[in-house]
């Protein structure tokens, strides 16, 4: 049995995303169910970020600032 992972894109095409879809769409696509993330460090960081903001809020958000 292995465990889910991500190969996460470019941190352009996350932002993207995340401005058109919303956090919770976001969350659904690339952080649940994941155990690992794959990619470059810009995306990691920028996926880390996300979720801290997650947890806190309460309203959907369409960036990070």
């Amino acid at each position: 049995m292995g465990f889910n992972k991500l190969h996460a894109p470019e941190i352009e095409v996350l932002i993207e995303y995340l401005s058109k879809y919303g956090s919770n769409d976001f969350y659904f696509s690339y952080i649940r169910k994941r155990e690992a993330f794959i990619g470059s460090n810009k995306s990691i960081d920028f996926l880390g970020k996300f979720m801290e903001r997650y947890e806190k809020e309460t309203e959907p958000f369409y960036e990070l600032v």
